[in-house]
């Protein structure tokens, strides 16, 4: 998972009660850390948008179609 950076991996359903709980709570904490990378994702874009345009109506344009995407 760290090594290719791809947090939509889960951990599979584990016998036991403790192990269900922990599995769940790992489980819950990368679904977490995928939504926060996407929400970076689009700020980086944003931010990139608005080095490369000045003018405010330009940035909110790019802003409108990044949030589309």
């Amino acid at each position: 998972m760290s090594r290719g950076r791809d947090y939509s991996v889960r951990a599979a359903p584990a016998q036991g009660h403790e192990l269900r709980l922990l599995t769940d709570g790992f489980n819950h904490m990368l679904e977490r850390t995928q939504a926060q990378l996407s929400r970076l994702d689009l700020l980086q874009k944003i931010t990139r948008a608005i080095g490369e345009r000045q003018d405010p109506a330009s940035i909110f344009q790019v802003v409108l179609q990044r949030l589309e995407e």
